[in-house]
């Protein structure tokens, strides 16, 4: 599976923040109907990929990091989800069937991989969550 279900939710958690205030966690899971313990684990690996910030305390919560148009939608793939569309391609995989590099299934899902990586260097998180 390219895309989690933590994919979205960071995807609607960064939608609540778009507008550049701080939210409590309790905000953002009303809001983005999102249960309240997925927020906080999906907010902590957006806060440690560096795309929010995070506060502790009374008038804590989360605000971003960066402006949206600065954080692409591969960052936070790899911020809290699996990036690839086939095991056999992840970065040392071993796959029985390309041994010699032959198999010409590994290449197609390699060049999906490519150009949905490309597509997803290329689209900012404001251009999704306007």
């Amino acid at each position: 599976m390219l895309l989690t279900r933590e994919c979205e939710y960071a995807l609607r958690i960064l939608r609540a923040l778009k507008d550049g205030n701080m939210q409590q966690i309790k905000n953002i899971s009303e809001t983005q109907h999102i249960p309240k313990p997925f927020v906080f684990k999906v907010v902590k690996k957006l806060n440690n990929a560096g795309i929010l910030d995070t506060r502790r305390g009374a008038g804590g919560g989360c605000i971003l990091a960066k402006p949206l148009d600065a954080v692409t939608l591969y960052e936070v793939v790899n911020a809290v989800g699996v990036r690839v569309v086939y095991e056999c391609i992840k970065n040392n995989a071993t796959c029985v069937h390309n041994v010699r590099g032959e198999c010409s299934i590994h290449h197609t899902l390699q060049g999906l991989q490519n150009t949905t990586d490309q597509y997803m260097h290329n689209k900012t998180i404001a251009e999704i969550v306007f």
